[in-house]
């Protein structure tokens, strides 16, 4: 093409006798491609101005979550560096912290240090599983808009194989945790006490990797670095609201304290050391200078912390409500990140009612 070109120049031919020379030879060239070429241009579906929803996958919804599902998998336990990095992260951390609070679960004397060991396993398990997909999630956009663009795999099989696929190391994880801490500190050795502090931790994970997922999908990495610790931080502050007051609680707390999934946590890892018939606790600082111990009752710290009268079973409930909230709130939120026409119809929308008014 670039020789008729040329000659076209020298010979100083018009502009339509050379553009019909050179459409004439790129129809010569097409037909000395290979034959590979054809049958791929062949079989390459055309999407291009096609509606998202009118492409068909080559695969099942069910076949997509098993390959991603599996790949994910596969990805964890080839990075064996980032794996044993939580795990020393989790028995370090656990280590520190059942060091800090050790043998003081048991004991009437410091009852407002055993409230401090529950706030400090909450904020652990919050701040955690909420930067993890802040930092992650981001560069894993990237690739989920390639491959769905490709039509290799939709969003929906996508986000719950990466839901699921986290499951097993956060519960393997919380539970070598737990087990740090709670017999350090020496708490009440009884199987079903365990099982609702583990329960209450746990769920407490899950809660907050979701809302790390929301962040990670809606921000980048040094946004959502940003943005993470300034949304825990008023969480943190509603957690212990109410501390002191006793049965005097406003309304008005009660109702802010709800917006914080960290304190139904933190209300139910407090309920569940103190309720559920808790043997009278120990004094072990009585002396000539100090003969009473107020906190002997578990039930006096609980009221005095702004708690009487919660369930730690209502309160896990509200936390699984939370669960099922960022999760639903970070799926629609990567639909609308990867659809673009989605995003034009809310934009055109949104100017259509500020043009009326």
């Amino acid at each position: 093409m670039s020789f008729h070109v040329t000659a076209c120049h020298r010979m100083s031919q018009p502009v339509h006798v050379c553009m019909c020379s050179v459409s004439t030879q790129d129809t010569t060239l097409g037909s000395d491609y290979p034959s590979g070429r054809k049958e791929t241009m062949a079989v390459m579906p055309n999407v291009y101005g096609a509606e998202p929803r009118s492409l068909e996958f080559p695969t099942s919804f069910y076949q997509q979550f098993c390959i991603i599902l599996g790949r994910l998998f596969l990805q964890k336990r080839r990075n064996k560096t980032a794996l044993w990095l939580q795990i020393i992260h989790h028995v370090f951390s656990g280590m520190i912290i059942g060091t800090i609070f050790w043998d003081i679960g048991n004991n009437a004397s410091r009852p407002f240090e055993n409230f401090k060991f529950c706030l400090c396993v909450a904020v652990f398990m919050m701040y955690t599983y909420v930067m993890s997909p802040i930092l992650i999630l981001p560069m894993e956009m990237k690739i989920l808009r390639r491959e769905n663009f490709n039509r290799w795999y939709g969003v929906k099989a996508f986000y719950l194989a990466r839901t699921f696929s986290t499951v097993p190391l956060t519960l393997s994880l919380c539970m070598l945790f737990n087990t740090i801490v709670y017999t350090m500190s020496n708490q009440p050795m009884e199987v079903s006490r365990f099982v609702w502090f583990c329960s209450a931790t746990t769920v407490l994970a899950l809660v907050s990797e979701g809302m790390g997922i929301l962040i990670g999908v809606i921000f980048n990495c040094t946004n959502g670095a940003v943005v993470g610790p300034s949304v825990m931080a008023p969480l943190l502050m509603l957690s212990y609201l109410g501390m002191g007051y006793g049965v005097k609680t406003l309304p008005f707390q009660v109702i802010l304290m709800k917006f914080s999934f960290l304190r139904l946590a933190l209300v139910s890892i407090v309920t569940t050391l103190y309720y559920h018939d808790r043997t009278p606790l120990m004094c072990l600082d009585l002396d000539d200078t100090h003969p009473y111990c107020h906190y002997k009752d578990p039930t006096i710290l609980v009221r005095d912390l702004g708690m009487s009268g919660e369930s730690t079973l209502y309160n896990l409930v509200g936390l699984c409500g939370y669960l099922v909230l960022f999760r639903v709130a970070a799926y629609f939120a990567m639909k609308f990140r990867l659809t673009r026409q989605l995003r034009n119809h809310i934009i055109s929308y949104v100017h259509k009612i500020i043009k009326q008014r």
